[in-house]
């Protein structure tokens, strides 16, 4: 579990194929060298996507990514020097700054646009209507592991608004138009469209069944 509060801006430092996935490599800045260290087996979310760490080498840890996750996420189109966003587990007593990430991600979208407003920034995403239809204006969504706040949203896409410091810390600058992002729908939100979703069912049947002008 997760509060899509990045806490470290890794980068990938190598890329080893095995079988249909790969194993990769990334250095972090901070995260693990002046707090608690990062252990094997641990859950790091990266670009908001759960990973299991499997091998330590001081700043240096290495995770293994199957062939579901390449083709899921965003994690299949990174390279040597591309950075990462990182984010440790959630803690019980810890802070929940963010939201509730489960750092399973639901869907990829695609940066349509970046617009400057002042010293903000303003991200539009596109994504597919079946992950649209999960979305509520001003609720809360996961971009690349980072919990943002949905300022804007169509039948085609959505908008966030990112402060300098979100901006800066995060692997949002170094995004271009046309890349793909992580996106991670609300929990809460998941969860009631799949309680109502046979009703809803139930009730455009019968509606369907009643006469004209009934």
């Amino acid at each position: 579990m997760f509060t899509g509060i990045v806490t470290d801006l890794g980068v990938i430092e190598r890329i080893e194929q095995r079988g249909n996935g790969i194993r990769f490599w990334v250095r972090r800045r901070t995260m693990g060298l002046e707090d608690e260290p990062v252990w094997i087996g641990e859950s790091i979310a990266h670009n908001g996507a759960c990973l299991t760490v499997v091998e330590v080498d001081g700043a240096l840890h290495a995770c293994d990514l199957l062939k579901e996750t390449l083709d899921c996420t965003n994690l299949g189109d990174l390279a040597i020097g591309t950075p990462v966003n990182l984010e440790r587990s959630l803690r019980i007593n810890a802070q929940l700054g963010g939201h509730i990430v489960q750092g399973h991600v639901d869907a990829t979208g695609v940066l349509a646009e970046v617009r400057e407003t002042g010293d903000d920034y303003i991200l539009r995403i596109t994504a597919e209507p079946d992950v649209l239809r999960h979305m509520i204006f001003k609720g809360s969504i996961a971009i690349d592991g980072i919990s943002l706040t949905i300022a804007d949203l169509d039948e085609a896409g959505f908008e966030v608004c990112i402060i300098p410091h979100t901006w800066e810390v995060t692997n949002l600058h170094h995004h271009d138009v046309g890349d793909r992002v992580n996106l991670e729908l609300d929990m809460v939100g998941k969860f009631i469209a799949r309680l109502v979703e046979p009703y809803v069912d139930q009730l455009i049947s019968v509606l369907k069944r009643l006469p004209e002008g009934a």
